[in-house]
């Protein structure tokens, strides 16, 4: 797992509105901020954040199993492979609706290169339903920040975990950084509108002025705007100071 060299930089916040320079750092629980240097001497800023997948573990066939024993349980070994499988082909929609298909990523309102960079990590569990399994995870595979604790440890980034709890009903849904199943009748983009909320975006949709709300937090989510990516950048920075 790709872990970035993470150190304070400094950014003009005039474009949020400040008049004063403060360290940019990083996001606990929500995602890593930080700054890097493009080839062409341009400054990008970067949003990372580690995504896990639950995979079901298979089913152990036993050695003493009898033909009959072993044809059953490589059927539900091949339903959950295709499973896991579709659930870590689902996270591809992330370069679309984050990114935007670009390798210079998406942009803030100032029209600066913004990437999101998601680490996405498989995890092999008994139960990929189970809500304590996923907050164990999420602290397992946090990346460290810039920030220490009074005691002097590292402030943690907590990952983003895809579970198949249901949602009841829903969508989709998130609660911190637990995402749920998301339904087989949802809009594409549901996943990445989630994981934005595990990002502390909050939904655009269902107020007078904007009833279907716009942009990757609306009712039917398209990729993430440049007024959502400041929203993200904000969060980090203000928690920070």
């Amino acid at each position: 797992m790709k872990k970035p060299a993470v150190f304070p930089l400094y950014l003009s916040l005039l474009w949020l509105g400040w008049s004063t320079i403060i360290p940019v750092m990083s996001c606990p629980d929500n995602g890593l901020y930080y700054q890097e240097t493009l080839n062409d001497g341009s400054v990008r800023h970067v949003i990372e954040k580690n995504v896990v997948v639950l995979n079901q573990k298979l089913k152990a066939i036993p050695a003493d199993a009898d033909e009959k024993m072993i044809e059953k349980l490589s059927r539900e070994n091949k339903k959950i492979e295709q499973a896991n499988q579709s659930r870590l082909n689902s996270v591809k929609e992330f370069e679309k609706f984050f990114n935007g298909y670009s390798i210079n990523g998406a942009k803030n309102s100032l029209g600066e290169s913004v990437l999101f960079k998601f680490n996405i990590i498989e995890e092999n569990v008994e139960n990929t339903a189970c809500i304590q399994t996923s907050r164990i995870l999420s602290r397992k595979y946090a990346l460290p920040s810039a920030l220490t604790t009074q005691n002097g440890n590292k402030v943690m980034v907590y990952a983003a975990i895809l579970t198949t709890v249901s949602a009841n009903g829903e969508m989709g849904k998130a609660q911190g950084n637990i995402i749920y199943q998301v339904s087989a009748k949802a809009p594409e983009g549901t996943l990445s509108h989630e994981l934005g909320h595990a990002l502390y975006l909050l939904d655009s949709y269902g107020f007078a002025s904007s009833e279907f709300g716009d942009g990757l937090m609306g009712a039917e989510p398209k990729p993430i705007t440049p007024q959502e990516v400041d929203q993200i950048i904000a969060k980090c920075l203000k928690r920070d100071k």
